[in-house]
């Protein structure tokens, strides 16, 4: 019986944890694909790629998740929440070069 209450926390748990990933590349294709290239190349001249910033703030997601809620420079301001930011910040992470 713990066995099959376990096992079906960890299902419903599961698509859970998966989502801020799946939420996180729906908003950096939604606001970030555009000027941030997601390989080698940029899309704009003076945006880093999405591997050169999510080096830049590897190790320090709380860095990252402010600079997403805050305006800056000469992107526009996306007012994104709280947990848009955490998701994509989650995302951007996960993309760093291995």
């Amino acid at each position: 019986m713990r066995a099959a209450l376990l096992a079906g926390a960890l299902l419903i748990a599961a698509p859970a944890a998966a989502q801020p990933q799946g939420e996180g590349a729906a908003l950096a294709q939604r606001w970030c694909a555009a000027c941030h290239a997601d390989g080698a190349r940029r899309a704009a001249d003076a945006a880093p790629s999405i591997p050169e910033i999510a080096q830049r703030y590897a190790g320090a997601p709380e860095r990252l998740n402010a600079f997403l809620q805050a305006a800056h420079g000469p992107m526009p301001n996306f007012n994104l929440s709280r947990a848009e930011a955490e998701a994509l910040a989650a995302w951007l992470l996960a993309q760093a070069p291995r």
